[in-house]
């Protein structure tokens, strides 16, 4: 089955790559020809101009040797390839937002893909184009009574700090430090150096009555049953807005 294509700009050079895989589980080899929703791979048209002046990953990458630097002979595009660590739809709303496509924007989006496009933003660099629209959605967040899960936590963290809401990564952050709850990372992500050097036992936390200087250590435990957040919360839930110790 042909991946699904999206045409964010019609006219674009450049052909955004967006694996899949694992993304669905519930999806078998016999499901592709038959789910629009179980496909391998999303391309995304896209324009090279817009991605460069919105994101400062695209701008080094095209400026750079990289492979992606040269457009394909086949079609003559530029192609770009993700690994299956973004949510799709999240994806999409970025990219619609980057080339000014902003009548399809909606006004409010749930933790979930918030959450998901606040991993794009991050891995892109692009927030100041997502701005505006990421503080219309915290606001309409903020009122949103939920019951606060341990993924909700760790992904209102990854929120505030991808966007720079220091109420809500103070609050979420002390929920998540007086909850006791562990966030787990698996092996080989990229951690800051500096969360590292944080303390790590409970009486360091509870001594040095500090919420926002810190954060939530991430751990490595092979033993560990199971990893229900996604790697991109793994990686940031323990970054703090703040740091006091640098």
């Amino acid at each position: 089955m042909p991946a699904k294509r999206i045409e964010i700009d019609h006219k674009g050079d450049v052909l955004i790559i967006l694996s899949t895989n694992n993304l669905h589980p519930g999806c078998s080899s016999s499901a592709l020809d038959d789910d629009p929703n179980c496909q391998p791979e999303i391309h995304l048209l896209c324009s090279k101009k817009h991605l460069t002046l919105a994101s400062h990953r695209a701008d080094r990458m095209f400026d750079s040797g990289f492979k992606e630097a040269t457009p394909e002979e086949a079609d003559g595009l530029y192609h770009w390839k993700f690994d299956a660590i973004f949510d799709p739809t999240a994806f999409e709303i970025v990219m619609k937002i980057i080339h000014g496509k902003n009548r399809d924007i909606p006004r409010a989006v749930d933790v979930q893909v918030l959450a998901g496009i606040s991993a794009v933003v991050d891995d892109l660099e692009c927030h100041d184009v997502l701005w505006f629209f990421a503080k219309g959605w915290l606001a309409v967040l903020s009122q949103v009574n939920a019951l606060i899960t341990q993924k909700d936590v760790a992904q209102r963290i990854l929120i505030s700090f991808v966007f720079h809401d220091p109420v809500m990564f103070e609050a979420f952050t002390k929920a998540a430090i007086t909850g006791h709850w562990i966030f787990m990372q698996i092996p080989g992500l990229p951690i800051r150096p500096k969360i590292l050097r944080r303390g790590d036992s409970k009486e360091e936390r509870e001594s040095s009555g500090q919420v926002s200087g810190w954060v939530v250590r991430c751990r490595t435990e092979a033993t560990w049953p199971k990893t229900w957040m996604q790697p991109w919360v793994q990686s940031y839930v323990a970054w703090d807005l703040n740091p006091s110790d640098e």
